[in-house]
């Protein structure tokens, strides 16, 4: 989601609770689990102004970064604030934008890709991160982006994806980048199998997921999981093309999502097929973390089960 647009999806709501399987382990049980099995973890992050801040609010560090570069071609290539963010220096997700006025034939001809050196090279002047992860065309999927795929493009888009994957591996050798398949959760004209580029141009498939209508029972987070848009049905997508997945952004507007989304992910956290393997939240507009949803937010360990 760019910062100055909303989906036009809802999400179903999420329920209260200890998590998704229940209630916490008695004490004893719960020590001899952790002697035997290690804890899952994951890099959590936010899209925030302020990521030292915001982690020392929580109560644990910020791994990972959110930022956005798709505002227009001259933030496409000045990626500002890639090279104006200080006091952090852990992980990025990168979103740099698609193509605008550019339809997918021509980017998948080569159009773009002096566009994309010109990006890289400002990434190359100010690295001063572990890894990044760019998210090409993020929520190409949807109809509110200038680089929407419409079912006509989806061979145009597979074939640019993947120009633009070895361009920036090329131009950014030497540096960790991950390249990131981005879609929206839940808006498709096409089979999300139909838009697969490759499991050798895609190393992490981050979703964008939200929740556009208030949760306020178990059963509508209970079937949100189980549909199209929920959770479960991208880690099944992640595993089958053989990726771990993110959410490269994602934010709530009640603390029953806050909760649900949290326990999900402590039980999904890991580096392999159909794991999570990062979450940004995007501490914006109304998904800023406020009142209750704050209260929850914080009160739970992000990045470790």
């Amino acid at each position: 989601m760019s910062l100055s647009r909303r989906a036009l999806l809802s999400a179903v709501p999420l329920a209260a609770g200890a998590g998704v399987l229940g209630g916490a382990p008695a004490p004893a049980e719960a020590a001899v689990r952790a002697a035997i099995v290690p804890p899952k973890t994951w890099i959590s992050g936010v899209c925030d102004p302020d990521p030292v801040g915001f982690g020392a609010w929580r109560g644990s560090p910020v791994g990972i970064l959110g930022m956005f570069g798709d505002a227009g071609l001259a933030a496409q290539l000045e990626q500002w604030q890639f090279s104006h963010t200080t006091g952090f220096s852990a992980d990025v997700d990168l979103a740099v934008g698609g193509p605008i006025g550019v339809p997918w034939a021509k980017v998948a001809a080569g159009s773009e890709v002096a566009h994309w050196k010109a990006t890289a090279a400002v990434l190359r002047r100010n690295w001063h991160y572990r890894t990044v992860y760019l998210r090409f065309a993020h929520e190409f999927n949807g109809t509110w982006m200038p680089w929407s795929v419409k079912p006509s493009e989806v061979s145009a888009f597979r074939t640019a994806f993947r120009l633009f994957a070895t361009t920036m591996r090329r131009e950014l050798a030497g540096h960790d980048i991950k390249i990131v398949l981005a879609p929206n959760f839940g808006t498709w004209f096409y089979s999300p199998d139909a838009i697969w580029p490759g499991a050798d141009v895609v190393d992490v498939i981050g979703v964008s997921m939200y929740e556009w209508t208030l949760c306020d029972t178990q059963d509508k987070w209970k079937a949100f999981l189980v549909s199209s848009v929920g959770p479960n049905v991208w880690a099944a997508y992640a595993k089958r093309h053989g990726r771990a997945m993110a959410f490269g952004e994602w934010g709530a507007q009640s603390w029953y999502f806050v909760r649900g989304m949290r326990a999900w992910m402590a039980t999904m956290a890991g580096r392999g097929p159909g794991q999570l393997l990062y979450d940004v939240y995007l501490n914006d507009n109304e998904l800023v973390l406020t009142g209750a949803t704050a209260a929850q937010y914080r009160a739970l360990r992000w990045g470790r089960a």
